[in-house]
């Protein structure tokens, strides 16, 4: 088995298209297209962080958020619109196991293009980029099980649920059940559709 390729992403970041967007590295000229949507209630509801309330907020979780990116050496990417030119979301990878050939997605998208599938054809790419060029085996992902349009829309995708943790987070005074789906490299070749 090929061992894991984890690209070099300081210096030669992998841009990727798909039919609707263009993948490409995130960096700070974003700040005020993410705080577009981490300030919005509705996207913030369903993610692990916390809504922010200024583009400060903002600033100082980009910077946090890339620095350990980089330093982990995991690739994250700026979903960008085609038609509109605009960056709509980020889809990457938030963990990888070199020695268990394994790897977890997340994908966030803008509410006003929420409903277009782009989150999943977002999600497509990565996956593809994973097994194709990473050499992984799994790709997991997770999200609160009351998201039922992220649960739908890794199922779309060929995801699997393995199972439910209970009360795996405490959110706005409330705690919230976390659904983990996986996706084995032989059910996403004889599954794939891009």
């Amino acid at each position: 088995m090929d061992e894991v390729f984890l690209p070099d992403i300081n210096n030669d970041f992998p841009v990727l298209e798909t039919t609707n967007l263009r993948l490409v590295k995130v960096d700070s000229s974003f700040v005020n297209d993410i705080f577009e949507y981490a300030s919005d209630q509705e996207v913030t509801r369903f993610v692990i962080w916390p809504r922010h309330k200024t583009l400060q907020d903002t600033s100082a979780f980009l910077y946090g958020w890339l620095e350990d990116v980089y330093e982990r050496n995991v690739p994250n990417w700026a979903m960008i619109h085609k038609q509109d030119e605009k960056m709509i979301g980020t889809a990457g990878y938030s963990m990888i196991d070199l020695d268990n050939y394994f790897g977890e997605i997340g994908v966030v998208v803008h509410k006003r293009y929420w409903h277009q599938h782009l989150g999943g054809e977002a999600a497509k790419k990565i996956i593809s980029y994973g097994f194709e060029k990473m050499h992984l085996h799994r790709i997991q992902a997770r999200t609160f099980a009351e998201n039922t349009a992220s649960r739908r829309s890794l199922e779309e995708v060929g995801f699997v649920l393995e199972g439910i943790r209970r009360h795996a987070h405490f959110r706005e005074n409330r705690f919230l059940d976390e659904a983990i789906y996986a996706i084995l490299k032989d059910e996403w070749d004889a599954g794939k559709t891009i």
